[in-house]
């Protein structure tokens, strides 16, 4: 008995009795057969959400500090992209900034593959983020606002696209990416001036 079988089975045992597998490049499926309505079909569709970690930095000082930013992507658990990079540096860098530069940096990668009509949950350790877009806090006048309006214009143009905040412990790999950026870019700024 290969592995699908047993998934299969074990669905089948949990949920329904009609389940049928289907193999769509690389993603296993197990979609209901006809005798099952159309909110059963959409309940197995959210299992395909994307979800998206991001996080930013500014280092060595913030403000005006070094901006990094790190995304990473996934569907089912596969990872789509992840990307690390600097954003700027000097006085009009700050942490929360660098946290909606790394919103937009995953938001512009998710509008080039055309993923504007998927289900997509952005997770981030910025309480900050999160908070402000979902409506729930005010914007004020910080070094951040630029970088807000352009994650709001970004964020405008998805279908279902929705915010969820998680600990700094469960957003490691987005965390790692930054640090990764942040530590190649003082080496090589290290080396030219050696």
């Amino acid at each position: 008995m290969n592995e699908a079988t047993r998934i299969v089975d074990w669905a089948r045992s949990q949920m329904y009795s009609g389940l049928r597998l289907v193999n769509l490049n690389s993603y296993l499926l197990l979609l209901p057969t006809s005798e099952y309505n159309t909110a059963d079909s959409l309940a197995m569709k959210d299992c395909l959400m994307i979800i998206v970690y991001v996080d930013g930095l500014t280092e060595p000082v913030n403000p005006g500090g070094v901006g990094a930013v790190g995304f990473a992507a996934y569907r089912d658990d596969e990872r789509l992209c992840s990307e690390g990079r600097i954003v700027g540096e000097g006085p009009e860098m700050s942490n929360n900034r660098a946290e909606y530069e790394a919103l937009c940096e995953a938001l512009r990668w998710l509008l080039a593959k055309n993923l504007t009509n998927e289900k997509i949950l952005v997770k981030s350790d910025s309480r900050l983020l999160v908070n402000q877009m979902q409506d729930k806090w005010k914007i004020k006048d910080g070094l951040y606002l630029e970088a807000y309006k352009k994650a709001r214009c970004l964020a405008d143009q998805f279908a279902d696209l929705s915010f969820e905040w998680i600990s700094r412990e469960m957003n490691k790999e987005a965390d790692s990416l930054t640090r990764e950026a942040y530590r190649g870019y003082i080496s090589k700024r290290h080396i030219g001036h050696g």
